[in-house]
């Protein structure tokens, strides 16, 4: 009688009364007494685990097919190596990501602060760079350039003040003498 077999599955068929059996190719020798069902257990104790299922025949031969975890076990076993490359590989990817996004989010800020730097009391009508973007750094140009604006415009009505004052008192002096 010739069994069927294929993808690693093996196939015994046993006739209990005389313990005869045809194996297919792949089948290991010596199995142990199985329950009808399923069933998963090792031959011996160095060799891998196999998947068995068990069934009576009509004509009281038992049917057990099976086929060895081995692959699965050494899937299986690779579980946590391939857990620790991909967490490896999704934190640096994080970080990357994290450091570019924040660049990019602190970019505009960066420019605000070179410019505001540079201005001082002899170019009070330089302004921050406007930004067309209406979110909080679009917000703060324009108020940091309203301040500046409020800044120029007082220094400006101080130092005419001031010349003023002092036009008066050189007149004040020119009729005084």
């Amino acid at each position: 009688m010739k069994m069927p077999a294929g993808l690693g599955i093996f196939t015994v068929v046993v006739d209990p009364t005389s313990g005869e059996s045809v194996a297919s190719p792949g089948a290991p020798r010596d199995l142990p007494e199985l329950p009808d069902g399923p069933s998963r257990r090792a031959i011996t104790e160095a060799g891998p685990t196999y998947a068995f299922y068990t069934t009576t025949l009509s004509d009281g031969r038992l049917l057990i097919t099976g086929s060895s975890l081995a692959g699965v076990e050494r899937s299986a076993a690779r579980i946590p190596e391939l857990l620790i490359t991909v967490g490896g590989v999704c934190a640096i990817g994080a970080l990357a990501g994290g450091w570019w996004l924040g660049g990019r989010a602190l970019g505009p800020i960066r420019r605000l602060t070179e410019e505001a730097d540079v201005i001082g009391t002899h170019d009070l009508s330089r302004r921050l760079p406007a930004f067309r973007q209406q979110d909080e750094v679009g917000h703060l140009a324009a108020t940091l350039n309203g301040l500046l604006e409020r800044v120029e415009a007082g220094i400006l009505r101080e130092r005419a003040l001031i010349a003023g004052a002092a036009h008066d008192l050189r007149r004040s002096e020119e009729h005084t003498s």
